[in-house]
C-alpha cells in the first residue's frame, strides 16, 4: 500500500530530462542518458503541493556560460559583487530533486546566519539555482523566483548573502547578488535539492 502512495505522488513530479537540459544550454555530453532514480527518494517528497517538485537534470555548466547561451535568447544577465571564480565555476552534472519552495528557510537568524535546511537536503548553490530557474521556465513555461529572492550561503564571507531572480522590471534578465545580511528584504525563499 505504501508503494502505491508514493507512485501516485511521483506521477505528478515534474521531470526535466538530460536531453531537455541538453538542448536549452547547447551541451552534449557522450554518455547514454540515464532516467532510473532510487525508489528511496520518493519518501522525500512530503506534502505534495502542485508543481513545487520537480527531477532536473542539472548540466554543471558555469554562470560564465549560462550567460553566454542565454544571451542568443535575448536574456541578460546583472551580476552585483560577483567574484571571478563563483561566475566560472562549475559542477559535476547530474539528476536531482528539486524543491522549489521553502519559505521557512528564508529568515535569518540572530547569529546572522541562513537557517539550516531540512536533513539530507541543502540550498541550491548560485549556479544551479540559476539552472533551475531557466530549465523551468524553457520546460514547463513557468517563471519562478521574480517576486521572491533564492537566498543561499556566500561560504567566503559569512556576513553576506548570494541571492537571484528573474527582473520584475525586465522580463529578459535575471539578477544575482552578494549582498550584506544587514540588507535583507522580506521576499526571501528557498530552493533546496538533493543528489539522486
Amino acid at each position: 500500500m505504501e508503494k502505491y502512495v508514493y507512485k501516485d505522488v511521483v506521477d505528478l513530479v515534474n521531470i526535466i530530462s538530460r536531453s531537455d537540459t541538453e538542448e536549452i544550454w547547447g551541451v552534449r555530453e557522450n554518455e547514454a542518458e540515464e532516467c532510473l532514480f532510487p525508489e528511496k527518494y520518493q519518501k522525500d517528497i512530503e506534502n505534495y503541493i502542485a508543481n513545487d517538485y520537480y527531477i532536473i537534470y542539472l548540466s554543471g555548466i558555469s554562470i560564465l556560460e549560462q550567460s553566454k547561451a542565454m544571451s542568443f535568447k535575448g536574456f541578460k544577465f546583472s551580476f552585483s559583487s560577483l567574484n571571478e571564480n563563483m561566475i566560472e565555476k562549475v559542477d559535476q552534472p547530474g539528476y536531482y530533486l528539486v524543491k522549489i519552495k521553502r519559505r521557512n528557510l528564508g529568515f535569518i537568524s540572530d547569529a546572522r546566519r541562513l537557517m539550516s535546511s531540512p536533513k539530507g537536503w541543502r540550498r541550491a548553490n548560485l549556479r544551479e539555482a540559476c539552472e533551475i530557474m531557466f530549465n523551468i521556465f524553457f520546460v514547463d513555461q513557468k517563471k519562478i523566483y521574480q517576486r521572491d529572492w533564492h537566498i543561499c550561503p556566500d561560504w567566503e564571507n559569512k556576513k553576506k548573502i548570494l541571492r537571484i531572480r528573474f527582473s520584475i522590471l525586465n522580463p529578459k534578465e535575471i539578477i544575482m547578488e552578494n549582498i550584506s545580511t544587514n540588507k535583507m528584504s522580506m521576499n526571501l525563499n528557498s530552493i533546496t535539492i538533493k543528489r539522486l
